[in-house]
């Protein structure tokens, strides 16, 4: 590829891990050897239980889940990164080879944000959260506050929006369109790289490679229907033929594990 442009590293590692027995070991030393070089020689090797652990700790972070998340792009994990790609382009390679290609590959799809989904509200939560504390703060008369504990705009915090979707989710979907077929394609945020945002996306001419993992309908993703106050509506609506999907067609959704320019 000329230009990575997303790429999910520890989902790259589990396949790896699941398609090459033993593979992993081997790429784990080279790992280790490259971490040993460059951070002056750290203490990771005799290692073996905890090698892929340790690696993490020194080139990744730990975010507020617990979970591993890069941190920066210094030279130890960019060079970390780069093993666990080359790797699993080689991986790509061999499946084609040998006709055992298991992965989704999507070329000449547009990319698009659907209105009124996590990912649309995603976007515009940085503006909204720049508007609302530049705002001035309006004087409430005491006997006028709001008591009422239901969820109401007059009771939302909107400059907290974007924290509040980032802990509800994990991945943001995306509408890949060709011709008349459609599918619905996810993406981690920690995966996207040289600082690409969800909006630049929609802009580029991708080759995808990702997992099937399961449908949805398009109408699925509302913000409303993932939050439960309201449920689905099998009635197709003029959009729905304008762009010509009816609202209970269910799409394939596609994890996306490698995504740049050939």
């Amino acid at each position: 590829m000329l230009k990575i442009v997303y790429f999910d590293e520890a989902s790259a590692l589990d396949t790896l891990d699941q398609s090459n027995n033993g593979r992993l070991q081997e790429i784990t030393k080279e790992m280790v050897d490259k971490a040993n070089e460059l951070s002056g020689n750290i203490e990771l090797e005799g290692k073996a239980s905890t090698g892929i652990f340790s690696i993490f700790k020194v080139g990744f972070g730990m975010d507020t889940k617990g979970q591993f998340s890069r941190k920066g792009s210094n030279i130890l994990t960019t060079t970390i990164t780069n093993t666990i790609l080359t790797n699993f382009l080689k991986l790509l390679e061999e499946k084609k080879k040998n006709n055992d290609y298991t992965f989704e590959e999507l070329q000449n799809y547009k990319l698009s944000i659907v209105p009124e989904t996590f990912t649309f509200l995603k976007t515009l939560t940085p503006f909204i959260k720049v508007y609302s504390n530049s705002a001035d703060s309006k004087v409430v008369n005491p006997d006028q506050s709001n008591n009422s504990s239901s969820l109401s705009e007059n009771n939302l915090d909107y400059s907290l929006f974007d924290d509040v979707i980032a802990n509800a989710k994990g991945y943001y979907e995306l509408l890949a369109t060709k011709d008349k077929e459609q599918k619905i394609v996810r993406f981690n945020l920690d995966g996207l790289r040289n600082n690409y945002k969800l909006t630049d996306l929609q802009k580029m001419n991708l080759i995808i490679y990702g997992i099937k993992v399961g449908q949805c309908t398009l109408e699925s993703l509302n913000y409303k229907y993932e939050i439960g106050t309201e449920k689905p509506t099998v009635v197709n609506t003029g959009f729905d033929a304008l762009r010509g999907n009816e609202s209970k067609d269910e799409l394939e959704i596609i994890d996306v594990i490698l995504a740049g320019i050939k």
